[in-house]
């Protein structure tokens, strides 16, 4: 039987029993990794089964403090895939490492909280979505509420999702697992509703740190200084 560990807030940490039947290997990480992401509906499905665990762990006053793909196990029950947190594994794990799923404030040195479970929800609901982390270059890949394009209400839905998920300020966040799950269902319930969906195909602008606007069109001047200064010797020698 798997164990996962769930830090408690208030007492000493319990081991949550999840469920057995584990695909060998198969953590949502490595599968990411060599399959790219699913479609839209099962990415919404398996990031919704996570949610929805934890969201009892917070009910409790239970923090897991690590949520990513490399701790996300999948199984398979005879009728379909299923998704269930497990205990934090040290090291990255993939190529998707623990830092790409931190809240400011856990980058910050604060310690967990539900709503940074919350917004490890949101990057693990981005990274589902579009196989990239909204990390990815060191910054967040355009908007926040517009990595589905579309003029669909489950669009929509669940741009609306990240949105609250990844707010920067904790208290702009939903409180607990619980209330991202509800409204990630109601984007699930969404499923074929009139319109167009889509994954947007972000461009990663990283900005390199190098030599000022100003200083390269100094420099340039200078040289075309240099030149002309350069071609006028040569002149003059000739003569």
């Amino acid at each position: 039987m798997s164990v996962a560990r769930i830090s408690d807030t208030r007492e000493r940490p319990r081991r949550l029993r999840v469920a057995d039947q584990p695909i060998p290997g198969a953590n949502l990480g490595t599968t990411l990794d060599l399959q790219g992401p699913p479609p839209i509906d099962l990415a919404l499905d398996l990031v919704d089964q996570v949610a929805r665990g934890l969201a009892e762990e917070h009910a409790r006053w239970r923090v897991h403090g690590d949520v990513r793909p490399a701790n996300v196990h999948l199984y398979d029950n005879g009728r379909g895939l299923y998704a269930r947190l497990s205990a934090p594994t040290p090291g990255p794990g993939t190529s998707l490492d623990a830092w790409h799923f931190a809240a400011p404030e856990l980058r910050a040195g604060h310690a967990p909280t539900a709503a940074s479970d919350v917004y490890a929800l949101g990057c693990l609901l981005w990274v589902v979505l579009s196989g990239r982390s909204p990390h990815e270059g060191g910054t967040i890949l355009g908007p926040r509420d517009s990595l589905l394009v579309g003029d669909s209400l489950q669009a929509a839905s669940v741009n609306h999702v990240l949105a609250c998920a990844l707010a920067d300020d904790p208290a702009r966040r939903y409180p607990a697992a619980g209330a991202f799950s509800d409204d990630l269902r109601i984007a699930r319930g969404l499923a074929g509703s009139p319109g167009s969906i889509a994954v947007a195909r972000h461009q990663v602008v990283v900005p390199v740190p190098g030599i000022p606007r100003p200083v390269w069109a100094a420099l340039s001047l200078l040289l075309t200084g240099l030149a002309v200064l350069g071609w006028l010797m040569l002149t003059g020698l000739g003569s």
